[in-house]
């Protein structure tokens, strides 16, 4: 059986941690949320920001959207399988 020296001891935690952590991150992926036709009013990105933090957890929705398209009401975001199920069940 062999002994782990104690210089390797760090390095094995350390390593282990990384892997739990990894493993604990969902994989955030861009979803194309499409949330109907233009508005008939100005645009504004406020309510595309309002559902991301709506559904976001612990996660501000500037770092989250990539891009609110102005032809459709609609945005681009960054969300993990769970958020974007929770985008789909919200009525906008």
């Amino acid at each position: 059986m062999a002994i782990i020296s104690s210089s390797t001891l760090p390095i094995l935690i350390s390593f282990s941690l990384i892997i739990f952590i990894a493993g604990a991150t969902e994989e955030r992926k861009v979803y194309i949320v499409y949330m109907g036709d233009s508005p008939s009013s100005e645009y504004s990105a406020q309510p595309h920001h309002n559902l991301l933090n709506q559904v976001l957890q612990g996660l501000s929705s500037k770092k989250s959207l990539i891009h609110s398209y102005r032809s459709f009401n609609g945005l681009a975001a960054r969300l993990t399988a769970k958020e974007k199920e929770r985008i789909a069940g919200t009525h906008t």
